[in-house]
């Protein structure tokens, strides 16, 4: 119920939602597509290749953060993620630099970090600008 009212709030206003999604991934899923969303951001994504080509073939994005990149799963996520959907975070361990972040992922998506830091300010602007409409 609270899930709802706050998808229907973020509807309402035009303004996209950040999840933390735990073991409720397709529960999740079913329920955003019953709305219009303004941007999904799973935020500290650790799910499997499938969930996360579900994510991006609806224009979701994932978030990547030090969990990501702890698990074999997540670090082949970051590797077939498309530029245009991914965002990194250091949200699940604040003692974390996000250079840190920054690093381990270009390295894993064989490039830069200033591409990586460029690409997820662009993401940024345009999941703000609404751009995103799923």
């Amino acid at each position: 119920r609270v899930f709802r009212a706050h998808l229907e709030a973020a509807e309402m206003m035009q303004k996209p939602v950040v999840l933390h999604v735990v073991r409720s991934f397709e529960p999740v899923m079913k329920i955003l597509s019953e709305y219009r969303t303004y941007g999904v951001v799973f935020h500290g994504f650790v799910g499997s290749i499938q969930q996360a080509k579900r994510a991006f073939n609806a224009g979701y994005y994932l978030s990547f953060g030090k969990r990501t990149l702890s698990s074999s799963k997540g670090r082949e996520v970051i590797t077939i993620a498309p530029a245009h959907l991914i965002f990194c975070e250091t949200d699940d361990n604040p003692d974390i630099d996000i250079e840190e972040i920054y690093k381990e992922v270009s390295e894993l998506r064989g490039t830069t970090v200033e591409e990586l830091r460029k690409q997820t300010a662009d993401n940024y602007r345009k999941l703000m600008r609404h751009d995103s409409l799923a």
